[in-house]
């Protein structure tokens, strides 16, 4: 745990004790126990840099469908575009909603990643089509 913040080490907001995380030395990857059975107090400096790892942006996950889209548009202050029939056919509103929800992902630093209804079965390819292919076996 994280004497200052109470948290679990890898999640430390602070960057700078990142860098006294990773091991620089060969003998830091020695059990404290053995290093004093030993005696050992050599530093021999680890040949690879050590890497930082990047925090990752905060996610926003919201399901794949227009009732769900509308309501994170509304609950972040943004209307949400409600067409007619003949809109919703063609699939303009769910479009333009997924853009406004994304620019408001993007203003807030967010990573926005649209989950699929689990209660509709994924699309099957149709008969005699290849996957990805156009093209009609023959």
């Amino acid at each position: 745990m994280c004497g200052v913040y109470g948290h679990n080490q890898h999640n430390c907001p602070d960057e700078g004790a990142m860098i006294e995380r990773e091991p620089l030395y060969l003998e830091q990857l020695i059990p404290s126990s053995l290093i004093i059975d030993y005696k050992i107090q050599s530093k021999t400096p680890l040949t690879t840099t050590p890497l930082l790892r990047m925090p990752e942006k905060p996610t926003w996950e919201v399901s794949d469908n227009e009732e769900a889209i509308r309501a994170a548009l509304s609950a972040n202050g943004e209307k949400p575009m409600i067409c007619q029939q003949k809109g919703r056919m063609n699939g303009e509103e769910i479009a333009e909603n997924k853009a406004r929800l994304q620019k408001l992902a993007d203003i807030y630093g967010r990573r926005l990643i649209f989950l699929r209804d689990s209660s509709k079965p994924a699309p099957l390819p149709e008969p005699g089509k290849k996957r990805g292919s156009g093209k009609a076996k023959h």
